[in-house]
């Protein structure tokens, strides 16, 4: 009986090794031919304090801008094209002088703040770095 119980708790241990939010991102970015528990050291390593919504946002811009067919497996993904589609948190100081803070979408040159959508792009952040009103949070 003994035995029975320690499989089974080593069983339980085995299936709780993964955070929620990584098992979350795991099944929303669905490609399972990737090594989890690889995919699961490299987020642990690089990721495990990004807000799970950024991450979330990053996993459906990948999928909207890649051929289905192509897509990398989730270690490939996270192991440098993610840098590409996750929002990076910043602040800008606006013409009134107010200081937003949001996510700036690289690839889409949007700045999203309070369900607001600005385009912000290079040009626009080199002025804005020029006159000290942009900031990486």
């Amino acid at each position: 009986m003994q035995n029975l119980e320690n499989s089974a708790s080593k069983q339980d241990n085995i299936k709780n090794k993964y955070s929620r939010d990584f098992n979350i991102i795991w099944n929303l970015y669905d490609k399972k031919t990737s090594n989890k528990k690889r995919s699961f050291e490299i987020y642990k390593r690089r990721f495990k304090n990004i807000n799970i919504n950024n991450f979330k946002k990053a996993i459906e811009n990948y999928k909207e801008n890649i051929d289905i067919n192509f897509i990398k497996d989730f270690d490939g993904f996270l192991n440098g094209l993610i840098d590409s589609y996750l929002p990076k948190e910043i602040w800008i100081i606006d013409k009134q002088g107010l200081k937003l803070r949001g996510n700036y979408f690289e690839n889409k040159n949007i700045f999203e703040t309070n369900d607001k959508e600005f385009c912000l792009d290079s040009k626009k952040i080199a002025e804005l770095l020029e006159a000290d009103k942009f900031g990486y949070v």
